[in-house]
C-alpha cells in the first residue's frame, strides 16, 4: 500500500532554486562542483555514510535515484556505477546540466511511482547524509497508524528529527547529538500516488506552515555532514549537543555502539579509512 522513493542530486548543477549553482570547475573556482578534490570527498562520504546506512535498511523494499549531470567526470561516474553495482534499488541518472532544479527533480520522482500502489512516501538526501537502518521501515509503520489522518489530509510530513552532526575534519571524524527539527534528512512526504506535486513541492525547513507533520524524536535516524564543500558553513559551531535520551551521561563513550546500532556504522573503521585515504591531511 506504500511506495517508498528517495532522490539524491550528487553536485548536479542546476539553473536555479535551492539545488547547486555553481556549474564546472574553472581556474578560478575551487570549490566548483565538478573539481577533483571536492568530488573525492563526496565520493568518500556517498561510499562512507550514504550508501551503507541505506543498503542496510532493515525494509530494503524502496528506490533510490541519483540524480548527476552529464558532464560529471568520468571518474566520478564510474565510481557511482561500481558502487550502485548489484544493487536494485539505486538507480542513477545522468540529465543535461542547468535544467529547472524543482522540474528535474520532480519528472524523476514522478517517473518512479508505480500506479497501482495508492500512496507513496518520498524522501531526499544528499550524498553526505545517512539514514538509520529502520527509516524505511518505520515510515511504514507510521503509515499504518495513521491511515485514518493520511486518507484525511493531502499529505503527511514525516520528520525524524533526531540525530547526528558529522564534521568531517582534516584526519577525524566529529560527532554531535542533535535534536533539529525539518532538517530534510530523514524526512518524508506521503501522499496519495496520483498527485502531480512532489517532494521537492515542499521547502523542508517550512512545510509544517501548510501541512499536518509528524515528530519523531525517540531514536537517532539521520546524519547530517558538515564540511567545507557544502552549504553548512559555520554552523557546527552554533549547534547545541543534545545528551543521548537512552543515556545522558554516557553519549561520547556510547557514540560507536549508538553508530553501529542505529546506522551500521563502524566509526573506528570509518576513522582509519578517513586517515588512509586521499582526503586526510
Amino acid at each position: 500500500m506504500l511506495q517508498v522513493i528517495g532522490l539524491c542530486r550528487f553536485s548536479y548543477p542546476t539553473a536555479g532554486g535551492s539545488g547547486f549553482k555553481l556549474g564546472r570547475a574553472t581556474s578560478d573556482s575551487s570549490h566548483a562542483l565538478y573539481e577533483t578534490r571536492r568530488l573525492q570527498t563526496r565520493l568518500w562520504l556517498f561510499r562512507t555514510l550514504c550508501l551503507p546506512t541505506l543498503l542496510g535498511q532493515t525494509d530494503p523494499d524502496f528506490r533510490l535515484i541519483v540524480l548527476v549531470g552529464e558532464g560529471l567526470p568520468e571518474f566520478a561516474r564510474k565510481a557511482l556505477d561500481r558502487m550502485a553495482a548489484g544493487h536494485p534499488q539505486i538507480i542513477i541518472r545522468a540529465e543535461p546540466e542547468f535544467q529547472p532544479h524543482i522540474d528535474v527533480c520532480s519528472r524523476l520522482l514522478l517517473e518512479q511511482r508505480d500506479p497501482s500502489i495508492p500512496f507513496v512516501a518520498e524522501f531526499r538526501m544528499d550524498d553526505d547524509d545517512g539514514v538509520g537502518l529502520s527509516f524505511v521501515a518505520e515510515l511504514r509503520r507510521i503509515f499504518a497508524l495513521s491511515r485514518g489522518l493520511i486518507r484525511r489530509e493531502p499529505r503527511l510530513e514525516v520528520d525524524f528529527c533526531r540525530g547526528y552532526a558529522l564534521k568531517l575534519l582534516a584526519d577525524d571524524l566529529a560527532f554531535k547529538p542533535v535534536v533539529a527539527a525539518h532538517w530534510g534528512v530523514a524526512q518524508a512526504f506521503i501522499q496519495r500516488s496520483d498527485t502531480r506535486r512532489t517532494t521537492m513541492n515542499f521547502p523542508h525547513y517550512q512545510s509544517w506552515r501548510a501541512h499536518t507533520a509528524i515528530s519523531c524524536a525517540r531514536a537517532p535516524m539521520f546524519i547530517r555532514c558538515f564540511h567545507g564543500f557544502n552549504d553548512t558553513g559555520d554552523r557546527w559551531d552554533k549547534l547545541r549537543a543534545d545528551s543521548d535520551p537512552e543515556a545522558p551521561a554516557q553519549s561520547e563513550a556510547r557514540l560507536p555502539e549508538l553508530l553501529a546500532r542505529h546506522f551500521g556504522l563502524d566509526l573506528e573503521t570509518a576513522r582509519e579509512n578517513l586517515r588512509e585515504s586521499a582526503l586526510a591531511g
